[in-house]
């Protein structure tokens, strides 16, 4: 587990930096990070732990309050 949180955590601070750098300054999902880009950092995320020889399962699912 310490594993996947230091890949994590080395993962967040790369986003991080780039943005700092104004990497993403012409990106429409990752200039405003962390607001509006989870399911694109998920997706980044997920295949930087596969390149990492970690194993990740996918779930997909939608909240219903009972509203609807």
């Amino acid at each position: 587990m310490k594993d996947i949180k230091q890949l994590v955590n080395q993962f967040r601070k790369a986003i991080e930096v780039a943005k700092e750098e104004r990497e993403f300054y012409k990106d429409i999902v990752f200039r405003n990070f962390p607001v509006g880009c989870c399911g694109d950092t998920c997706d980044l995320l997920a295949q930087f732990l596969l390149d990492n020889d970690i194993e990740i399962y996918c779930v997909h699912g939608t909240y219903r309050d009972g509203l609807f």
